[in-house]
């Protein structure tokens, strides 16, 4: 037996995937986003409290 090689045999499947894939890629992006404000806040706060020249 073969695999149906023809591509538009299932395009709402198609769809449905491509929109899962942005989706999963927007929410990522908007993950980073929060973790490289914490780091920076985090950051900050050491600089600020003069820890950082201790610690390099």
């Amino acid at each position: 037996m073969h695999a149906n090689t023809d591509r538009s045999s299932r395009p709402l499947i198609h769809a449905l995937l491509a929109g899962g894939g942005l989706f999963v890629l927007w929410r990522m992006a908007r993950a980073l986003g929060t973790v490289f404000w914490t780091i920076f806040g985090l950051a900050m706060a050491v600089f600020w409290a003069g820890v950082w020249p201790r610690l390099f």
